[in-house]
């Protein structure tokens, strides 16, 4: 497995001669090198063909520059080497050598991706993103924690947070994504959000603490367990609740009965790859399916016919 971020190679290519290539320059760059073939933008909506990144970004908005563009699928060159999002390619500086390296490395990825079929206005855009995002790059989508929070996993090749564990599991359900193990966390009881924080509550007005010892706890002269007083209620106690706080929808769940949640690796396969290169996922809804013969009977008149015949079924003892 190459080192996080780095480009795995698909093929050869590095002899030919580029072919006509927009950049898209995110950052500033007192030069841009001259290459034959190659032409420099700033405004996504202009169209490009690779993201080239030459000063810090966040990685919203290079998620919002490549939907801009209709360019999901665009390789991504970091010349910072400091960008938190996924890069094909990164190395530490603009240079007309460096930017020669990284567009040979991401041939490939662009080759792939041109023979795709544009699915930036379907309404499966996202989990079709995903598949082709791992078609492109020939790589499995990998899970990680974030650097400095215990609880919160994401996919840094999908350079998204981890809600989009919602899109890969529906992706897995539909048997276009094969799971592998990764590690579990805990979860908010009220959102099922990962992104927690340990805290502490009052037991009489469950209330937020602060870890101040109270005035009586002073006088304690160290003998057992000094005491935190309530701000709210006045409640002193040695022993308060600890819960996990949410940082999405601010609502605590207690720390010993919070919902444990998988966390996998995904791993694109055979189906994978058909779904990502026609632009279509498998129809999994009745309504779905129905859809192309709306005019002879809607989905929901059609349910309310299956579900009468199944009842005079039963009722009359019918196979």
């Amino acid at each position: 497995m190459s080192e996080k971020g780095n480009l795995r190679v698909i093929k050869g290519g590095a002899n030919e001669p580029f072919p006509p290539t927009r950049v898209l320059v995110m950052g500033r760059s007192r030069t841009s090198p001259k290459i034959e073939g190659v032409t420099f933008v700033d405004d996504p909506e202009t169209g490009f063909d690779v993201v080239a990144v030459t000063a810090a970004i966040s990685r919203s908005e290079l998620l919002v520059a490549l939907e801009k563009g209709h360019q999901r699928l665009a390789p991504i060159l970091d010349f910072t080497k400091k960008l938190s999002a996924h890069a094909d390619y990164r190395v530490g500086k603009l240079t007309k050598g460096t930017l020669g390296k990284g567009l040979t490395a991401v041939r490939p990825i662009r080759e792939r991706a041109a023979n795709m079929v544009d699915f930036s206005d379907s309404p499966d855009a996202a989990g079709l993103a995903a598949l082709a995002i791992a078609y492109t790059r020939d790589v499995p989508i990998e899970a990680e924690r974030e650097i400095g929070d215990t609880f919160v996993v994401s996919y840094p090749l999908l350079s998204g947070s981890n809600k989009v564990r919602v899109v890969l599991e529906s992706l897995a359900e539909m048997g276009l994504l094969d799971r592998r193990k990764y590690d579990q966390t805990k979860i908010c009881s009220y959102c099922e959000s990962a992104h927690l924080e340990h805290g502490e509550q009052c037991p009489q007005c469950h209330s937020s603490l602060m870890p101040e010892s109270s005035p009586a706890a002073k006088n304690n002269k160290g003998k057992g367990v000094a005491a935190i007083t309530c701000r709210d209620c006045g409640a002193t106690t040695s022993e308060p609740l600890m819960v996990l706080a949410c940082m999405e929808c601010g609502m605590a769940t207690p720390a010993e009965g919070a919902e444990i949640q998988n966390w996998y690796h995904y791993d694109l396969n055979e189906d994978g790859v058909a779904a990502a290169c026609s632009g279509r996922l498998p129809i999994m809804r009745l309504e779905d399916m129905l859809k192309p013969y709306e005019q002879a009977c809607s989905a929901r008149d059609f349910r309310l016919i299956v579900d009468n015949s199944l009842k005079i079924a039963v009722r009359y003892k019918r196979p």
